[in-house]
Parts: structure tokens; C-alpha cells; sequence
């Protein structure tokens, strides 16, 4: 009987390995708790255009790195919406209720923190960008800056570099 029973237990403790090994393949999915406790930017609504994107790009970059479940993430990123950017979120008649995609609130906050007007502006100002008294490392930065909102004049990576 005790050969049996050593014999059962040497069965279980091989197979215990390989469980601890399949559970941490799986990739864990986040909580908001924690993702806040990371630190993400926060967001006013009075940043202008270049800062939006840059947040909206970073918040994205971090929710996937965290890996935050999907059904979490407008209601984590409402968390890091303060003044404007809060008073929109609150009372956007889109995003009442629950059950809103990552797509739906990405739309909307584009539509709201992105005007045509700041678009033609940046346009604008990449088309007279102009080096003058910047460093060639300055004057690049801005050229990348500027460039992604007129991205259809620099398709060519020839003239882009």
C-alpha cells in the first residue's frame, strides 16, 4: 500500500511542474488598480493637439503593455481624464452607460482634442518650418514632430530623410 501511495505522490510532483509552467504561460490580464499604481499620464483637455496625441498614444502603449483586460480600459482612462477632459467624458452622451470599445472612445476623444483647425496649424507650421538658430538635433525633432500631421508630403522616405 505505501508503494502504491509514494507512487501516486511521485506521479502528482512530476506533474506539478508542468502545471506552474502552463499557469505562468498564460498572460495575465490587469486590473485598473494596478495600472493606475503605474503611473499613467493624466489628461486636462487644455494640453492642445500635440500633447493629446502623445497621451492618447502613450495611455495605449501602456494599457497593452500591461496588458489590462479590453472591457476595462474607457473606464480606466476615464480615471486619468481631469477638468475638461472629465467634464467631457462625464457628459458625452456617447459614453453613457457601459459597454464601450477602446475604438468608440478613441473616435470620440480625436474628434473632441483633435480639431481641423489644430491639424491645418500644425500643417502649417511644418510646411514653414525653417531651421534657423536650431542645432540640426532640434530642428530634426521638430521636422518628426510636425511631420506626422502632414505625413502625405513626407510619404517618400527619401525626401523624409
Amino acid at each position: 500500500m505505501e508503494d502504491v501511495h509514494r507512487l501516486a505522490m511521485a506521479a502528482v510532483e512530476r506533474g506539478a511542474p508542468q502545471r506552474e509552467v502552463q499557469q505562468q504561460q498564460q498572460p495575465k490580464i490587469g486590473d485598473i488598480q494596478a495600472f493606475k499604481k503605474l503611473g499613467p499620464r493624466d489628461f486636462k483637455g487644455t494640453e492642445g493637439i500635440i500633447y493629446a496625441d502623445d497621451w492618447l498614444e502613450d495611455i495605449e502603449r501602456q494599457m497593452r503593455a500591461y496588458r489590462l483586460a479590453v472591457d476595462l480600459r474607457v473606464e480606466a482612462v476615464g480615471l486619468q481624464l481631469l477638468d475638461i477632459a472629465w467634464t467631457w467624458f462625464r457628459n458625452e452622451p456617447a459614453l453613457a452607460g457601459e459597454g464601450h470599445t477602446w475604438a468608440e472612445f478613441r473616435a470620440l476623444f480625436r474628434e473632441k482634442f483633435f480639431s481641423p483647425t489644430d491639424k491645418i496649424g500644425l500643417v502649417r507650421q511644418f510646411q514653414n518650418l525653417q531651421q534657423g538658430g536650431m542645432t540640426v538635433e532640434e530642428y530634426a525633432a521638430e521636422f518628426g514632430r510636425l511631420s506626422r500631421y502632414a505625413e502625405y508630403m513626407v510619404s517618400d522616405p527619401v525626401i523624409r530623410a
